[in-house]
């Protein structure tokens, strides 16, 4: 089961991507968020802070060759 989500979030190379990690990450708290807090105000803001830092490391990754 860890080798798989090992494999799951690593990239080609068999190193953690960021980016999965983050999505990952994201995806389970949005899930925790909705189930606890029923308002649309928390759910945008989990989700804009996932959708930021996924941004971020996707730009990152583009500007750095």
């Amino acid at each position: 089961m860890i080798n798989f989500i090992k494999k799951v979030l690593s990239d080609e190379n068999e190193i953690p991507s960021s980016k999965r990690i983050l999505g990952v990450l994201g995806g389970i708290s949005l899930i925790v968020v909705m189930f606890i807090y029923h308002n649309d105000t928390s759910i945008d803001a989990v989700l804009i802070m996932t959708l930021g830092a996924l941004g971020i490391s996707g730009a990152v990754s583009i500007f750095k060759k």
